[in-house]
């Protein structure tokens, strides 16, 4: 879109609006921050507009776990479906929006799954609420409007985040060609995450100022691959269904874990995740999913969660990582905070009791542990 725009005023005169650049790219973030819709929901998914909470601006971003900010984030929006939406705003006339920008991106979203604890989002986000005089909590109960309690959506955020369930906006009021063809290329090579850029041009006449934004980097391959972002959310009945003999066997044993004390099952779009409460607090345990992506194993064991809540706990979470490869039925990661299931699942009787059993223990252990570190403070 070219030149300008013409607006019939209501006395019937034609007035243009001249395509204007912003001055600042400050100008730009401030629109974003005071009116969320100019990311254009309705054009990223039509058949469900996305919806956009903001979490917080010039939000930090650490390079190393429990780490200071190496990075400073321009906007941290979350939708209804609890994905998380790192924005990076610059100006069309900024050189970087040809090259930099695009690495720069990479840097935040390859640390921002591993590094960003959710606590610190939350923490910003009161921050970000009460310096606009609006109380966090109703401001993210209007923004859930009952369709979910707020402690399972700050849950979903984690989940979603740890899984690099993502979505990543370029934003500028204008995007060259050649971001264009990368963005593209990396919506449809990124199976997990969405990668998009959004054109908010801005123009303007003497008395009056539209801002029109427009999606890009969309393509109906990238669509259908990333359809399954706005499925219902599963339940144990349709989840195990969905599965095979060998892979449905294992997931069974894990779900009864839901009978005992403590345990809890939180189901998504694309599965479940197993928690245990200590102290008021779930700690996450497992996540079991429809294979898809990055986890065609179905499912796998973490502890990244553990060793966020749990004092000194690192002795505790190798000890386990060995016995649940020793049982058989999970396989190293790539990733040391995680284990996944062996891509050959064979679950009798008695592994599927030696896998309960192993996960109780754990539980049982991170109790005391976590006893322990409350009596020597």
């Amino acid at each position: 879109m070219a030149g300008g725009i013409f607006l019939i005023q209501s006395n019937g005169a034609l007035s243009k609006m001249d395509d204007t650049p912003y001055e600042k790219e400050l100008d730009l973030q401030r629109l974003l921050a005071d009116y969320p819709d100019l990311l254009a929901g309705d054009q990223i998914d039509n058949r469900s507009p996305r919806r956009w909470l903001l979490i917080s601006r010039e939000l930090a971003l650490p390079s190393e776990e429990d780490g200071p900010g190496r990075w400073s984030v321009d906007h941290l929006f979350v939708d209804q479906d609890a994905i998380p939406t790192i924005i990076e705003t610059k100006r069309g006339g900024n050189t970087q929006i040809r090259r930099e920008i695009v690495g720069q991106m990479l840097e935040y979203a390859a640390n921002a799954v591993l590094y960003w604890p959710i606590d610190i989002l939350k923490e910003n986000f009161r921050n970000r609420c009460r310096e606009e005089g609006q109380e966090p909590e109703q401001v993210l109960s209007q923004f859930l409007g009952g369709a979910l309690d707020v402690q399972a959506f700050w849950s979903n955020v984690e989940t979603n985040l740890r899984s690099g369930k993502i979505r990543l906006l370029f934003v500028s009021d204008k995007i060259p060609e050649t971001l264009v063809r990368i963005v593209e290329f990396m919506n449809q090579q990124m199976r997990d995450a969405e990668v998009l850029a959004v054109e908010i041009r801005q123009f303007v006449s003497e008395e009056h100022k539209a801002l029109v934004p427009r999606v890009l980097g969309q393509t109906e391959e990238a669509k259908a691959a990333k359809s399954t972002i706005t499925l219902p959310r599963q339940d144990e009945g349709t989840f195990l269904a969905s599965l095979s003999d060998g892979r449905r066997a294992i997931h069974q044993a894990i779900l009864s874990l839901k009978e005992t004390e403590g345990f809890r099952i939180n189901w998504t779009a694309r599965g479940y995740s197993l928690s245990y409460v200590l102290d008021k607090r779930p700690i996450l345990l497992l996540q079991g999913n429809l294979p898809y992506g990055n986890f065609d194993e179905g499912c796998y064991s973490t502890f990244w969660s553990i060793r966020k809540n749990v004092p000194r706990s690192v002795d505790l979470i190798m000890k386990y990582r060995e016995r649940l490869l020793a049982t058989g039925l999970f396989e190293k990661s790539s990733n040391t905070s995680e284990v996944r299931c062996t891509s050959k699942l064979e679950l009798d009787e008695r592994k599927a009791t030696e896998l309960v059993r192993l996960m109780k223990d754990l539980v049982s252990d991170l109790r005391k542990l976590s006893s322990e570190a409350t009596i020597s403070e």
